[in-house]
């Protein structure tokens, strides 16, 4: 050994190696008795020595799967004392690599853990990682982190940790579908987000971070929303992240202040003394590692890496602990020298390109992961859309939508009714599909004008046919800071269709990576100028060979740099020559393709080798003291160079050489790209006047709606409580927000229907699959206006009839509906309408379980639960959601106009209320921007239950109102004993409250359960029609409050009179 610390150890020649091996051999394979080690264990934390290294690898290779005491082979210690030439040996030396590099250690890490963790260099981190296997590369340690979630910490950004990201997600991208542990349940985006928050607020300084908090208050950190658990959402800060002994990360980022571990984990035997270092978690050292920012403690590192990782492994790796930065005084101001403000301004440039990198990181994997979302041939990958929005927003508590979907909504529509539908929408900055249909944004008409001045100014140019109307739509989407996305789609096949300029206006700002703009024979020099950076093109051809051919030239397609695939589709009953001509075509197309980009590529290559020269000869210029042999060497290179000018790629290039791929497809042939189904169009109602018939419940309700909402809610309330408006969670088969009654009322919501047969992934949430959903929301704000709607989409089945082979109903997923119940527990909706039931199977039994646990999830949140009776008759199965809890589950029965039970619907004992139910008719079913035009009368308890959980909804918003009028008249010094207070609102969310305010509106004589609103709803119709009359009015010299909002405090009072405890 001492010979080979003082590098006098020659074991290059075999002789040397064998007369090594021979005085040597018997003692190469043994363990010191102190810590269990073998001599590569000691190589590794210790030398350098390549030749004795490889001499004892060759003769046991087991020697490297050797543990020592405290866990550790030689391949661990090695990554962590940075012994470079160890690990280029081991590299070379062993075929299966991935049997050591699987092996963990402390933290149950692997050597891919260590390396990236410890900062080994780039080289060497990204060798190992090849030799790594999915599974190794996908390992968690304890906290549940990955290599990948470790590489991707904010703290660790720099040019050589993009590549090693990269390398992590090219060979076992298996990471990107893991959650930690602790902190608990983030993927590998939100994790990097997390360290990115915790740095930002650990780098602040100590006064600002300090001021306006209690010693005892935990700092808080702004963190994307952790998963179903809608109690730590990104509002709540980071230190709602906390493990099983209850503590935030802040709370163990104090622990590098302990000092270091003198023993290693467990009741083993002592570490030895190259490990016994710290041994914190990964926050730990990431708290440590921000505050190694501090100029005093920064250290450099290998390779460009962030110098924080020299204070990690001055901590892990020697055993002494970082200088701490010192907190000075707050009155204390001190003196700044050029010294401090240089070390300043270098901090902030680092700073800065940490961030600029972490930016790029981040991109990379989310690209990543977006694009493995995309299923071929209709097929869907194990990653979809669903998967996307856990990954990149957790619980998504904001409703952050990853596409636009606008194949099926209305062919022809306003600006200002796009935008009342739509804009309630929030979009990630990168989006997985953009879709249109054929649309035509329609104009409100202009006064004509009749002034004299305006004929003489001058007159704009005459436009062309091409049309415009989706530069309006991409402006929006750009508005909605949308800038990134994967796919875009467009029908754009009808004449005229739109122009080349508008083309380039709708896509230009954007970053495009596949364009499916289903245009015929698009100009290539508009597709240069729209989206340079496309990767992957859908081109409509008309079967004219000289478009094929601009489209083959240096100055078409190929001038599109990133451009890899080209997907060729035609119509073949519009094309004049015959198939195999076509034929022909296409491959003299693939094959100027071809010649083009090699002659592009030749360019390329003689322009590198002409610059190269003329660097050589700048540098003989400025070298003034060369000598004659410099001078001549330096001609010789120059003539080589002009001699291999014209030379081809080396074989080594060929792999790397660009190719655009030509992919055929008949339009409208199995397998090939379909166009975007037509979505409905208006067409004359043929509803029979006798099916408007008067239904006095829904007269009455009406009649109150219409007044309501008109009554304006002040702004300046100080309750925090009574700001909130009542939020309505529809889980259904989707809303279309287009629809009059429903524009402006729709919030937010999600789709949970994986079922959609699209590669796109699953329909949006916003367009109804059978309109069933758009009728349950519209009877919802029917009833009450001012509810505010977060629609959650189910997946649903067909079902076949065995007995007649025709389709009988569509079955829910429980799965969906379990994850919708859980998206609205998250949204803290007021109140869940579900007109549907489904039943448990021995197929949905795990699904159905999901479901108990979300609606439990409901229940405690004190969410009111609205579902439809099965309309079966008497109740002979077990139905869910109402199964679950019968007694604190609405349940709720169709009746018919004159409120008796309708007979599907089974007895009345069996649900909690009955509502109209049968032929039930839209207010309006002739007005533009109506329902659906299949509907004409609707019949069952799914109706029912919309109208109960809009009457519910109304209830808790006249309530609000009443509570409201209480806060202004205590302003004016009114003071009531019976007025409503806040307290109220969140009484009257429970559930047996609420059953007793239904019951106190009044129930039939029959006993139908049937509530006739008019008893207490036509009264205060009167009121708003004409405020004051009627109505006691309390004033002060002060003023007094709206006449309307006294008609509903009075209204609420009534309300909450039906409660047997009165609040006070």
């Amino acid at each position: 050994m001492a010979k080979a610390r003082n590098r006098e150890l020659n074991l290059g020649q075999k002789e040397n190696r064998q007369e090594f091996l021979d005085q040597y051999g018997n003692i190469l394979v043994e363990k010191t008795q102190t810590y269990n080690q073998t001599l590569l264990h000691i190589i590794a934390d210790t030398l350098g020595h390549k030749s004795l290294t490889r001499c004892i690898v060759r003769k046991d290779k087991k020697l490297l799967e050797h543990k020592d005491d405290s866990g550790k082979t030689a391949l661990h210690i090695a990554i962590v004392k940075k012994n470079y030439d160890f690990l280029e040996v081991v590299l070379k030396e062993i075929t299966n690599l991935d049997t050591i590099l699987r092996m963990r250690c402390e933290h149950a890490r692997n050597c891919i853990h260590i390396a990236i963790y410890h900062g080994l260099k780039k080289e060497s981190t990204v060798n190992l990682i090849k030799g790594a296997s999915e599974a190794t590369l996908s390992a968690v340690d304890q906290d549940g982190l990955t290599p990948l979630h470790l590489a991707v910490e904010y703290q660790r950004s720099s040019e050589p940790q993009l590549a090693i990201v990269q390398a992590l997600i090219t060979y076992g991208d298996g990471a990107l579908d893991k959650f930690t542990i602790n902190p608990k349940d983030l993927s590998v985006y939100e994790y990097h987000q997390y360290t990115r928050s915790l740095a930002a607020k650990l780098s602040e300084p100590v006064g600002s971070r300090e001021a306006g908090r209690s010693h005892e208050e935990p700092p808080k950190v702004v963190v994307q929303g952790q998963k179903n658990n809608p109690a730590k959402s990104e509002r709540e800060g980071a230190s709602d992240y906390s493990d099983a002994d209850g503590k935030g990360p802040f709370q163990k980022a104090i622990k590098f202040d302990r000092g270091p571990m003198k023993e290693p984990m467990g009741k083993g035997p002592a570490a030895p003394p190259a490990f016994n270092g710290r041994r914190g978690s990964t926050v730990t050292s990431l708290a440590l590692n921000t505050m190694s920012n501090h100029p005093s403690l920064a250290t450099a590192s290998e390779d460009g890496m962030s110098p924080i990782k020299g204070s990690r492994l001055a901590t892990d790796s020697a055993g002494f602990e970082p200088r701490k930065p010192e907190r000075r005084a707050t009155g204390h101001v001190p003196r700044i020298n050029r010294t401090d403000e240089e070390s300043a301004r270098k901090l902030q440039e680092e700073e800065k390109r940490r961030a600029e990198f972490a930016d790029k990181i981040r991109q990379e994997f989310k690209l990543y992961y977006l694009r493995s979302t995309f299923g071929r041939s209709g097929q869907l990958t194990p990653r979809d859309q669903l998967n996307a929005t856990r990954f990149l927003h957790g619980s998504n508590i904001d409703n952050i939508n990853l596409c636009f979907d606008y194949s099926e909504a209305p062919k022809r529509i306003l600006r200002e009714s796009f935008r009342q539908s739509y804009d309630h929408m929030s979009f990630d900055n990168v989006l997985r599909y953009v879709t249109f249909r054929r649309i035509e944004l329609q104009k409100p008409l202009q006064p004509a004008t009749e002034s004299r001045l305006l004929n003489k100014l001058p007159q704009k140019p005459k436009p062309g046919r091409g049309r415009d109307d989706l530069t309006f739509f991409f402006e929006w989407l750009y508005k909605k800071k949308v800038r990134h996305i994967l796919k875009v789609t467009v029908d754009d096949l009808e004449d005229p269709p739109h122009s080349d300029q508008a083309m380039v206006e709708c896509l230009k700002r954007f970053e495009i990576e596949t364009l499916d703009w289903r245009r015929v024979d698009l100009c290539p020099e508009t597709l240069n100028h729209a989206c340079q950076n496309v990767r992957e093109l859908y081109l409509r051809w008309s079967g004219n060979r000289a478009v094929l051919r601009a489209w083959g030239e240096p100055e078409g397609l190929p001038r599109l740099p990133k451009l890899e695939k080209v997907h060729l589709v035609w119509n073949p009953e519009q094309t004049l020559e015959s198939a195999d001509r076509v034929e022909m075509y296409i491959e003299d197309f693939q094959e100027r393709l071809d010649e083009t980009l090699e002659a592009i590529d030749t360019a390329r290559r003689k322009q590198e080798r002409f610059d190269q020269i003329l660097e050589t000869i700048d540098v003989a210029r400025r070298n003034k003291e060369a000598k004659k042999e410099q001078l001549d060497e330096t001609l010789q290179v120059i003539n080589t160079t002009l001699r291999n000018l014209d030379a081809p790629a080396p074989k080594a290039d060929e792999a790397t050489k660009r190719k655009i791929l030509v992919y055929r497809g008949e339009e409208n042939a199995p397998g090939s790209e379909h166009l975007v189904q037509s979505g409905p169009t208006k067409a004359p109602s043929n509803t029979n006047e006798r099916n408007l018939q008067s239904n006095r419940w829904l007269d009455c309700m009406d009649k109150f709606a219409d007044e309501i909402q008109n009554v304006k809610i002040p702004q300046n309330i100080d309750n925090a409580i009574l700001k909130n408006d009542i939020k309505v969670a529809l889980i259904d088969d989707g809303a279309d927000p287009y629809v009059e009654s429903l524009r402006g009322k729709i919030r937010g919501g999600e789709s949970f229907d994986r079922g959609y047969p699209h590669e796109n992934g699953p329909s949006p949430y916003y367009t109804s699959t059978k309109g069933h959903g758009t009728v349950m929301a519209d009877m919802i704000c029917r009833v009450c206006p001012m509810a505010k709607l977060y629609v959650y989409k189910l997946e649903t089945h067909s079902s076949i009839n065995p007995a007649t082979q025709t389709q009988a109903y569509d079955q829910i997923s429980a799965e969906s509906a379990a994850l919708a119940v859980t998206a609205a527990v998250n949204q803290k909706v007021d109140i869940i309408s579900m007109s549907w039931t489904v039943k448990e199977t021995e197929e949905n039994h795990e699904s159905i379980t999901h479901l108990r646990e979300a609606i439990k999830l409901a229940l405690d949140a004190r969410i009111l639960l609205f579902c439809a009776a099965a309309d079966t008759g008497a109740v002979t199965e077990v139905e869910y959601p109402w199964s679950y809890d019968q007694r604190r589950i609405f349940r709720i029965g169709a009746a018919t106009a004159d409120g008796r039970v309708w007979g599907p619907t089974g007895s009345p004992g069996n649900v909690s209320f009955i509502l109209p139910g049968h032929k039930v008719v839209s207010r309006n079913p002739y007005r533009e921007g109506a329902l659906p035009d299949d509907f004409e009368e609707r019949t069952g308890s799914s109706i029912a239950t919309a109208l109960a959980a809009g009457l519910a909804a109304l209830i808790l918003h006249c309530v609000r109102l009443g509570a409201i009028h209480t806060e202004l008249e205590e302003r004016l010094g009114v003071v009531s004993s019976t007025a409503v207070k806040a307290a109220a609102l969140l009484r009257v969310k429970d559930h047996d409250n609420m059953s007793s305010v239904l019951k106190a509106i009044g129930l039939d004589e029959g006993q139908q359960k049937f509530i006739e609103v008019w008893r207490r709803f036509d009264g205060p119709t009167q009121g708003l029609k004409a405020p004051g009359v009627g109505v006691e009015v309390n004033s002060s010299s002060a003023g007094s409050t709206p006449a309307e909002l006294r008609v509903i405090a009075t209204l609420a009072r009534d309300f909450m009179s039906g409660i047997a405890e009165r609040i006070s």
